[in-house]
């Protein structure tokens, strides 16, 4: 699935705004990047009340996805979310993309924090609460997230200070050095070990889907903080790495 157009009208400080979009890497550069990446998030179910100050009476955001053969357009106001499939009302991708949302899987922004996004799931309140865990079966969503924690390999943060990111049995991401020393990080390596937290959690979660519904639908990825917060060669390895996963990207 990825998203070809997006219309907002009236949101924040845009008036009218006509976006088109491709498969792939989009970089978004324009002067209302602020409203569009709401303006996406909004699309893709995120709360209404959470960006209440760029509303107004007359807001209109309307996003066209192309789904296969399947044409998907979602229509957002401040009051309502609706999600049309070939011209009828579809509770499948509304649901989708609910979802995915609740799981902060389409937005990605570097202000927030997964380094512990897995070891939360091994909390057995948040079993009793998670429609999805218990429609799955809590013993076979243990099993799923064990078996996929041991499956992670470390990854390389930072090849010149040989510092890597792990993922432990309880589902914490940590830091260390190539001899295992644990390490503290901080400015691009932390923003670098964050992505990976998130692009570690979004896979399990896709996978997971996926053993329920062998069609679930790609979704779209929203990256917000890439071209300021990290230099070229490391957001251009990023990114490069995201879509091998991912229909689209959008980086603003």
């Amino acid at each position: 699935m990825y998203l070809t157009r997006l219309i907002i009208k009236r949101f924040g400080k845009t008036i009218n705004s006509d976006l088109k979009f491709k498969k792939g890497l989009n970089i978004i550069d324009c002067g209302n990047k602020r409203e569009v990446a709401a303006a996406f998030c909004l699309a893709m179910g995120e709360p209404s009340e959470t960006y209440n100050t760029l509303f107004t009476s007359e807001t209109e955001i309307v996003a066209y996805f192309s789904d296969g053969g399947e044409k998907v357009v979602i229509k957002r106001t401040s009051n309502c979310y609706s999600v049309m499939a070939n011209g009828e009302e579809s509770e499948r991708y509304k649901s989708l993309f609910l979802e995915n949302s609740r799981r902060n899987l389409a937005c990605y922004c570097l202000s927030q924090d997964f380094s512990n996004g897995l070891a939360r799931y091994k909390n057995e309140d948040v079993y009793l609460s998670d429609a999805f865990i218990k429609g799955y079966g809590v013993k076979a969503f243990r099993r799923a997230l064990n078996v996929y924690i041991r499956s992670i390999k470390p990854k390389i943060i930072s090849d010149e200070k040989n510092i890597y990111l792990g993922l432990q049995i309880g589902g914490n991401f940590t830091v260390f050095k190539g001899g295992g020393e644990q390490v503290e990080i901080d400015g691009q390596d932390k923003a670098v070990f964050n992505y990976y937290c998130f692009l570690i959690i979004r896979n399990f979660w896709r996978e997971l889907y996926r053993t329920k519904d062998i069609n679930y639908p790609e979704i779209p990825l929203l990256i917000t903080g890439f071209q300021s917060d990290i230099e070229n060669s490391q957001k251009d390895l990023l990114l490069k790495n995201t879509l091998k996963d991912c229909n689209q990207v959008l980086s603003i």
